[in-house]
Parts: structure tokens; sequence; C-alpha cells
């Protein structure tokens, strides 16, 4: 039973910390102050100060093909071979 907001970690990994908690089926996690958010299997927002990077990730079945990153006017797409 996932309980919103619930903390699933806080341990330190090599001097990090890492903080996870669940809000439904998205999960967010802090490491280092860097903020990521995890709405789904094909996407994840990285919050770093006020710097946002976006990643979406494209997939043919179950294989990632490519992987499209968006951070402030940069747009670049990624070819996973």
């Amino acid at each position: 039973m996932q309980i919103p907001g619930a903390r699933l970690d806080a341990s330190a990994y090599g001097g990090c910390a890492r903080y996870s908690e669940t809000v439904g089926n998205m999960v967010k996690a802090v490491v280092n102050d860097v903020v990521t958010y995890y709405p789904g299997r094909h996407y994840n927002e990285e919050v770093d100060n006020s710097v946002s990077t976006v990643k979406r990730f494209c997939t043919m079945g179950s294989t990632t093909v490519a992987v499209c990153t968006v951070s402030g006017t940069e747009d670049v797409l990624n070819w996973v071979l």
C-alpha cells in the first residue's frame, strides 16, 4: 500500500544524501540539492537551483531508442545505439 508523501529512503551514498518519496505513481528524489521528478518511465525532470532539465525517453516496444533532453533553450536528441 502506497501512502502519498511517504518517505521511501533516506540514506547516504559516498557522502551525498539521497531522499525519495512517492505521491501516487510519481517519485521525487533529492541528491545533493538537485530535485528530480519521475512521473513515469518515459519522462523525468531535474531541477538544480533555477535550471530545469527535462528528459523524454522514446521507445519502440520495450527498447529505448532515443533520449530528448531540454535544458533552458537547448534541445538535444540523442539516439541510443
